[in-house]
């Protein structure tokens, strides 16, 4: 048996992991954006360099669920710049779930926006998460600010990096935040929820991840998991073990008959030794 390659392409960076049929890791490497919607262009191929026939062409939430735990039943849902969420009640049936964002998911970063805006115009009342935002964004004169979204003159970096401000303001006390972040988790939890319930497992592991929750304090994943819990009280709730790429790695060496589990535990071994 070859060697087998795991790739996560995103549209920022396309990130890859090369390994034995054993779970030794060979190499790892990064390089420009693929990201695929539809056959691959001739751009996305020249940055895989791999034979098409070779190559097994997933959604990024079925790579990243395949990295995110070792049971057979398991959930996953992603929130980065948009929402990935995939489910399986065994190894090889993954579903993808939401995976369009048509549901509207509760996306904190989108709803500040249009908080700050209420602050200022008097639809909601100020709190000290207002100011925050503003020298977030940039905005001196909060008159200025409703301009400034419209005319896109506070650049989509900057509003998809205010996580860190609306958590800090939350643990502060602010209610602002605090209503922000609760409705975050009931709707992670709502997610969450259905997709166990698909799964027809009482006790699968959920995980959470992408960059909004990678930020979030411990605080947040205790209240997160608590809220699953009410209707699922046997569940395991974490971020994924494993990055993406060693994902795409592991279904590569389950379609070719290798023990998913034991690839798994290997690879997340080997993880584990190049973080220390």
């Amino acid at each position: 048996m070859g060697l087998l390659v795991g790739i996560d392409g995103g549209a920022a960076k396309t990130a890859a992991v090369l390994i034995t049929p054993e779970g030794d890791v060979l190499s790892r490497t990064q390089g420009p954006g693929c990201a695929i919607d539809g056959p691959p262009s001739p751009q996305a191929a020249s940055v895989l360099t791999l034979p098409q026939e070779r190559v097994v062409l997933v959604n990024d939430g079925i790579v990243a669920l395949w990295g995110a735990s070792p049971k057979p039943a398991a959930t996953l849902l992603q929130h980065g710049s948009g929402f990935t969420g995939a489910y399986r009640a065994r190894h090889g049936g993954e579903v993808l779930f939401d995976h369009l964002s048509i549901a509207g998911t509760f996306d904190m970063r989108a709803a500040l926006v249009s908080l700050v805006a209420r602050m200022i115009n008097g639809m909601a009342q100020p709190t000290p998460l207002k100011d925050k935002a503003l020298a977030h964004f940039g905005i001196a004169d909060e008159r200025q600010y409703c301009e400034a979204v419209y005319r896109h003159f506070i650049s989509s970096k900057r509003r998809l990096s205010t996580p860190p401000v609306i958590f800090s303001s939350w643990l502060e006390g602010d209610p602002a935040a605090a209503e922000l972040v609760a409705s975050a988790i009931r709707d992670y939890a709502l997610a969450a929820k259905a997709m166990i319930q698909a799964t027809g497992s009482s006790d699968p592991d959920v995980s959470f991840g992408g960059g909004v929750l990678a930020q979030a304090p411990y605080q947040f994943w205790q209240s997160l998991t608590r809220a699953i819990r009410e209707s699922y009280p046997d569940t395991t709730v974490k971020p994924p073990d494993l990055l993406p790429e060693y994902g795409g790695a592991i279904m590569a060496g389950f379609r070719l008959g290798l023990d998913p589990g034991k690839l798994f535990r290997q690879l997340r071994a080997s993880q584990q030794e190049e973080s220390l």
